[in-house]
């Protein structure tokens, strides 16, 4: 796997919320530009549009964890 970096998140720390063993590299390059995209503001909704059978579901359940995860321990903070 590559070693993506972004703000001061690994990739490693995203994909931890995979829902299967391991992403394509599409897909783990859709969540790099996606999460970076969110990061650095430049947006607040993304439309993830891919053909059949690329793991978009795959992708959405991944960053919905992640950013679930983030969410709840900026509460506890």
């Amino acid at each position: 796997m590559r070693a993506l970096f972004f703000m001061s998140i690994e990739i490693a720390e995203i994909l931890k919320h995979f829902p299967k063993d391991e992403p394509y590299p599409n897909q783990e390059e859709a969540l790099y530009r996606i999460v970076r995209a969110f990061d650095v503001g430049l947006a607040t909704t993304v439309i993830l549009e891919a053909p059949v059978g690329f793991g978009k579901t795959a992708v959405a359940i991944c960053l919905a964890r992640y950013y679930g995860e983030i969410g709840r321990a900026s509460c506890r903070e």
